[in-house]
């Protein structure tokens, strides 16, 4: 009897991980489409103009006497 009796071989090996291996690919597909859609679109909101239409006084030291 040989020491590596216990050892899978590579055919083995290669069957358990290829469930895992086939669902991260899934996943990896899976989030690279989300990443790649759309944004979905903004609302802007026009901000409000106001014109003011009082004595416009312009700022300056205060007058002396």
């Amino acid at each position: 009897m040989s020491g590596m009796d216990d050892i899978a071989c590579g055919y083995c090996v290669m069957l358990l991980h290829m469930p895992v291996l086939l669902a991260m690919m899934v996943f990896l597909c899976w989030f690279s489409l989300l990443l790649r859609r759309a944004p979905p679109a903004r609302r802007h909101y026009a901000l409000p103009v106001r014109l003011f239409t009082g004595d416009l006084q312009p700022r300056g030291p205060p007058l002396c006497c």
